[in-house]
């Protein structure tokens, strides 16, 4: 049985789920001025991030101020609002990289989503899927209630240390699959017995390249 490691954002979803956080929530009347001033305080750090300065820092910062936007939901509107993301963004689900997931699925092979998306949303999306096992940002609540927090966001070696965390002594990556998009999941790809670029970014293609992984464009 191989482990297969999923990563989420560029991979499986082409896109970026903090963007389809914002979108439906801002269909709500009552969150619209968080999320204005969600964009309004988040502008300049965005669009440093695009330039790839600082990407892991002002991606933290973007999730911290994604939860304050959510601050105060509850266990039932986070399950709503997970769930009207999903059906906005399996539309964009990749085709190549949803087959390799079912074949892994279908091979009875151990598969793991791990994403640095909110935990919540990463679980049902695990569920939609079939997949057994995942591992997600864990968004802070207390008393079934968002607290406005962010416990952990998974990035770079925080994926690998959740990893760790969810493995325990089976953390043996020599014969694992991992998929992954971005140059920030490198140290994760290195670890695994056979690394897959899945549609990667630029950065990534070249290190890719350079080591003779398997690339899915």
């Amino acid at each position: 049985m191989t482990l297969a490691i999923f990563d989420f954002d560029g991979t499986i979803y082409q896109g970026e789920t903090l963007h389809l956080f914002l979108r439906v929530l801002a269909k709500n009347p009552a969150l619209r001025r968080r999320v204005r001033w969600y964009f309004a305080s988040h502008a300049p750090g965005y669009l440093l991030y695009k330039l790839g300065i600082a990407r892991q820092f002002m991606m933290r910062t973007a999730m911290q101020g994604l939860a304050r936007v959510m601050k105060g939901m509850s266990g039932n509107e986070l399950q709503e609002l997970y769930h009207d993301i999903y059906q906005i963004g399996c539309s964009s689900f990749c085709p190549q990289v949803m087959s390799r997931l079912n074949e892994h699925l279908q091979r009875g092979d151990r598969v793991i989503l791990l994403s640095g998306a909110i935990d919540g949303f990463v679980a049902l999306v695990a569920a939609r899927l079939g997949v057994m096992e995942w591992i997600g940002s864990e968004l802070s609540v207390e008393n079934h209630l968002c607290t406005g927090r962010m416990c952990s966001v998974l990035m770079a070696e925080e994926k690998v240390r959740a990893l760790q965390k969810h493995l325990g002594e089976e953390m043996n990556l020599k014969d694992a699959v991992i998929y992954a998009d971005g140059l920030r999941d490198l140290p994760l790809l290195k670890m695994a017995g056979h690394p897959v670029a899945a549609h990667p970014e630029p950065e990534l293609a070249r290190v890719a390249k350079a080591m003779g992984w398997e690339i899915i464009q």
